[in-house]
């Protein structure tokens, strides 16, 4: 699996934390492109553990109604 430079998301750079620190935002992640099939080759890629936190287990309504929500002025 190649893990690029940057989020294809977000557009975070991607790097490993060292040292004893636990998976940062900038973390490589995996992520399933159709959550049912699991984690196979084709249904995976690799984006920022901050992108993949922020979708979660959402549905793509879900997000855009999210970011709807944020963008409106309260």
């Amino acid at each position: 699996m190649v893990i690029p430079d940057f989020c294809p998301v977000l557009g975070l750079p991607l790097y490993r934390n060292s040292g004893g620190a636990a998976q940062g935002p900038n973390s490589p992640s995996i992520d399933r492109i159709n959550p049912a099939l699991g984690y196979v080759r084709g249904n995976v890629k690799v984006i920022s553990s901050k992108a993949n936190a922020i979708k979660s287990n959402a549905t793509p309504e879900e997000l855009l109604r999210v970011a709807a929500y944020y963008q409106e002025p309260h």
